[in-house]
């Protein structure tokens, strides 16, 4: 018969016996997940699929340079027309730089972008 020290005592086992197996269970899966990971990057697949990725960005990002410029200067240049009058009327013309960051960047930003990556 136990007393109470002995049911604090054998749970108290019985979860670090638990916990020992999760944390070796843990370290099996990340064992079997590195070597995965070596062998994926080991093969000829990989480099092969990460030269297409990379022409990939190239087409995408750099070949759509001067279609971005282009569309940003003239979102710039329509953002400071609208807003300078407005910023004029009320005294804060030293404010426009404010404005295109946070309208430009922040807000058109992302869909400028989504709509260059749909169209190539």
């Amino acid at each position: 018969m136990l007393t109470w020290t002995g049911h604090v005592v054998t749970g108290l086992g019985r979860r670090c016996i638990a916990g020992s197996m999760q944390a070796w269970k843990f370290f099996a899966f990340a064992v079997e997940a590195n070597l995965a990971l070596f062998q994926f990057f080991g093969r000829q697949g990989f480099r092969a699929s990460f030269r297409v990725a990379m022409q990939q960005v190239y087409f995408t990002g750099l070949e759509a340079m001067p279609l971005l410029s282009l569309l940003s200067l003239l979102l710039g240049f329509t953002v400071i027309a609208q807003s300078l009058p407005q910023l004029q009327g009320v005294g804060a013309p030293a404010l426009i730089g404010q404005i295109l960051v946070i309208s430009i960047v922040r807000e058109l930003g992302p869909l400028i972008t989504a709509m260059v990556v749909i169209t190539r």
